[in-house]
């Protein structure tokens, strides 16, 4: 859950509104087509009410929005991207569903001998 003031607007490559920067750092994502919909809430200086799944680490917290409004009481449903989006190799998609092995380290040439030293 993430509440805040909105510090600014987040957008895509191609300059889609994406989500929103809240003062506390906190960012808060959602679909293009959803942050499209509801651009008049995402606009810096308002307060925004955001609920959805989350990481949070030593670089920030982000949220993925499931609910979204000025308030509570008056978020909304926020629709799940289109499927496709965000595709991440699964370890099924591996024989036995197992991450493989790092490859093996290349056995190199023992170091050259030094050059004696010339007196």
């Amino acid at each position: 859950m993430a509440h805040g003031r909105i510090r600014m607007r987040l957008h895509g490559a191609q300059g889609e509104l994406n989500g929103v920067l809240l003062d506390d750092g906190i960012e808060v994502h959602l679909p293009a087509p959803e942050a499209a919909r509801l651009a008049a809430w995402l606009v810096p200086d308002q307060t925004v009410y955001a609920r959805g799944n989350g990481l949070a680490g030593p670089l920030g917290t982000s949220i993925a929005a499931q609910t979204i409004g000025p308030n509570p009481q008056q978020a909304v449903a926020v629709a799940a991207p289109p499927p496709g989006r965000h595709r991440r190799l699964k370890p099924d998609r591996w024989a036995g569903g197992a991450v493989p092995p790092p490859p093996a380290p290349e056995t190199a040439a023992p170091p050259p001998a030094a050059a004696p030293a010339q007196q």
